[in-house]
């Protein structure tokens, strides 16, 4: 018997881009197109005109590599400015849900290596020498640092242990609140979306 799950080259390519499913493989609008040439573009090592080759064929690699370079720039422009909107209503407090939604979906998308860039506690007035930092996926439901919500069981964060004024203190930062500090460049910017003390909401 044949194995026709594993026989669809072209679906292969579209999942090697991140894109599942036939409904959305089969539907040519200009979004998905658009984010087909994105993801290309975004492939490692010889993947851009591996998938390019089989997609659009030989001919075509050429110019499907330039279109998905030139997607991928305007894409990347159009999103700094709005992260650069979302961050600054943010730190004024008239950030939306909408808003926290795009930078969780941006966030998921953040490697290991760039969760590990976090500084959160730089500049803090207390002594403090951190013993280690990983990224890791929790067996349990933990609570995030900063915006102090729960990490789903199994949901990538940074896990940092350090000493302060002589006492282990360990602090888990999710998706999140590392994208606020390592893209977003503010450390204390995830605060902002922790829910206010009962006395200030009052007020």
């Amino acid at each position: 018997m044949r194995n026709e799950e594993h026989e669809c080259p072209i679906r292969d390519a579209f999942e090697r881009l991140g894109i599942k499913g036939l409904d959305i493989i089969l539907t040519h609008t200009a979004t998905q197109v658009d984010r087909v040439l994105y993801e290309l573009h975004r492939l490692e090592g010889d993947g851009p005109g591996e998938v390019a080759r089989l997609l659009f064929g030989t001919a075509c690699v050429n110019e499907v590599l330039s279109l998905a370079s030139d997607v991928f720039e305007e894409t990347e422009c159009l999103s700094h400015s709005r992260e650069q909107r979302i961050i600054a209503r943010i730190a004024k407090g008239t950030h939306t849900l909408a808003d926290i939604d795009w930078i969780r979906s941006r966030a998921g998308a953040l490697t290991d290596d760039r969760l590990l860039e976090m500084r959160p506690f730089d500049g803090g007035d207390s002594e403090a020498k951190e013993l280690n930092r990983k990224v890791v996926r929790g067996r349990v439901p933990h609570t995030c640092h900063w915006i102090q919500q729960t990490i789903q069981p199994g949901e990538r964060h940074l896990v940092i242990k350090e000493v302060v004024e002589g006492e282990f203190l360990t602090t888990r930062h999710s998706l999140v609140a590392v994208y606020l500090d390592v893209i977003g460049e503010d450390p204390g910017l995830a605060g902002h979306l922790a829910p206010k003390p009962i006395d200030e909401v009052a007020a």
